[in-house]
């Protein structure tokens, strides 16, 4: 059964984080066990010069949501991840 799991990352590196875990779970062919790595965002628009700029903006700074089947390979895999800090459910 697939479970919600959260990585915590150093701030403004979640995109790398997620990128990493992807990379590194198609090299060591774990691709089975992870459904998804989502980093929550929302668009917003701001004002700034008198001009509307629209950017993307973080729900939960500093982390990573990961959908996966864990066990012990897949965990010690995505704490020796540089940039991340712990991982827990």
């Amino acid at each position: 059964m697939k479970n919600w799991y959260i990585v915590q990352s150093h701030s403004n590196f979640e995109n790398k984080v997620a990128k990493l875990i992807k990379d590194e779970a198609e090299k060591l062919k774990f691709n089975d066990k992870i459904e998804e790595i989502i980093v929550p965002t929302h668009d917003i628009t701001e004002v700034r010069r008198g001009k509307r700029i629209q950017r993307k903006k973080k729900y939960f700074p500093g982390y990573v949501l990961i959908k996966s089947e864990m066990d012990n390979d897949l965990y010690h895999m995505i704490k020796n991840i540089k940039k991340s800090k712990w991982f827990f459910r």
